[in-house]
């Protein structure tokens, strides 16, 4: 099945079209720029790159923050659209979540981070079991020195 994924929530925007597990195409936008005001073109110009079309697609996966204001209202809402026209399923994934899934299978947990403002961190921990990330500590908001403190056991 073909996927569309968004991550809208961070300065790292990106979207991305997968078959079933294999990445077929992904922009990027890590310049500070954000990728939501050029979304929708930029959405055509992924899929078009791989000869796919919005019709194509079986099913959507939209992150769904912690993150930015904007960056996941636009995000949610274009993805809400493209399912409502589309009829086809929509996911949300949290944005920690979808960074501790970056990291290769490990048995130490997974602090995974976004930066709010200096010192200042929205966090939450994960473990692999059994080929699944698994949330260990549930989105928070904290100091980073607390946050370090607070491990309990050598962690990634």
């Amino acid at each position: 099945m073909l996927f569309l994924a968004l991550e809208s929530a961070t300065s790292h925007q990106s979207v991305a079209v997968f078959r079933d597990e294999q990445l077929l195409a992904i922009l990027d936008c890590e310049s500070g720029r954000p990728l939501t005001p050029q979304l929708i073109p930029t959405i055509d110009r992924l899929l078009s790159s791989v000869s796919l079309q919005l019709s194509n697609l079986g099913g959507l996966v939209v992150s769904i923050g912690p993150g930015t204001f904007t960056g996941l209202r636009v995000g949610l809402a274009t993805m809400t659209a493209f399912r409502l026209a589309l009829q086809i399923p929509l996911v949300g994934v949290s944005t920690l979540e979808g960074l501790a899934w970056n990291h290769p299978v490990t048995d130490l947990p997974l602090l995974s981070t976004i930066g709010i403002r200096q010192g200042v961190v929205y966090w939450a921990l994960f473990r692999w079991e059994n080929q699944q990330i698994v949330c260990v500590k549930e989105s928070q908001v904290g100091d980073i020195i607390d946050v370090c403190g607070a491990l309990s056991e050598p962690t990634i």
